[in-house]
């Protein structure tokens, strides 16, 4: 784990002129190994040059898994900062997977898995969200 440690530092150098998305994978493997900070170094290096090539979605996507390592690196305690990452994905049609060999997937199934709180809390102890009655009267979808 050190020796990878230390090759995510060097690679988050300003000075080395390496792809967005080599920068963002090797972000998403620090993510995997618990190093949400070296995470967040690449993650920042690669939306720098996914700017620089105009890439919107690729940059879309690096800046959720960014979102996203920041929350694990504090504790993953913040439910307003949750919620923005949920709105992130919500708006995304495909990501990178947070396990090997990160494909891209639906957002929706990321979603759905990457939070490793809301997979273990039973749906019953969950926040219930009223339903708002749709406007013609009759029952919503």
């Amino acid at each position: 784990m050190a020796t990878f440690t230390l090759l995510w530092k060097l690679v988050a150098l300003p000075c080395l002129p390496l792809e967005g998305k080599l920068l963002h994978r090797l972000g998403l493997a620090a993510l995997h190994s618990g190093c949400p900070g070296e995470a967040d170094r690449l993650f920042d290096r690669a939306a720098l040059r996914y700017r620089d090539d105009l890439a919107v979605e690729s940059l879309a996507r690096v800046r959720a898994h960014q979102a996203i390592a920041r929350w694990r690196r504090r504790g993953g305690r913040d439910p307003d900062a949750l919620l923005a990452i949920e709105c992130q994905l919500s708006r995304l049609r495909t990501i990178e997977s947070l396990e090997p060999p990160f494909a891209l997937t639906d957002s929706g199934r990321l979603m759905a898995s990457w939070n490793p709180v809301l997979r273990l809390t039973p749906p019953a102890m969950l926040p219930s969200v009223p339903r708002q009655p749709s406007p013609e009267g009759g029952r919503g979808n």
